[in-house]
């Protein structure tokens, strides 16, 4: 089993979020993937401004939105071998079982540079 932390909100919250409206929980998820599906491990999660606007639209218990970049760490998915990064809109957790592999997309080489910058400058806000 892997066990997966992810945040999800805790209450609705008006204003400003307070650490009582987002709560830090764990789920296990399987270790070993079916054909066709893979396991990803978060590298980095967005902190993006849409965030804030968009947190209305979640539920008491969903996983609090955003992109990350993660890395595939186990895979019957040939598109998606093991140790490929790629970008999806998983939400802030730690790990995430993807069983539709149209939501990923690859990162591009970026050759030196830190993978922090698919989610900055050379993502979406940039």
């Amino acid at each position: 089993m892997v066990l997966s932390k992810k945040f999800i909100l805790a209450k609705q919250f008006v204003g400003k979020p307070s650490s009582d409206d987002i709560k830090l929980v764990t789920e296990e998820l399987p270790d070993e993937v079916n054909d066709e599906e893979v396991l990803c491990e978060a590298v980095w999660l967005s902190v993006d401004p849409y965030m804030r606007i968009n947190a209305g639209e979640l539920s008491e218990g969903d996983v609090m939105m955003g992109e990350q970049v993660a890395r595939v760490i186990a895979s019957k998915n040939p598109k998606f071998p093991e140790g490929t990064h790629v970008m999806a809109h998983f939400g802030w957790k730690s790990h995430t079982l993807v069983k539709d592999v149209s939501v990923l997309r690859k990162v591009p080489d970026i050759e030196d540079l830190p993978l922090s910058l698919i989610l900055g400058s050379l993502g979406m806000p940039g």
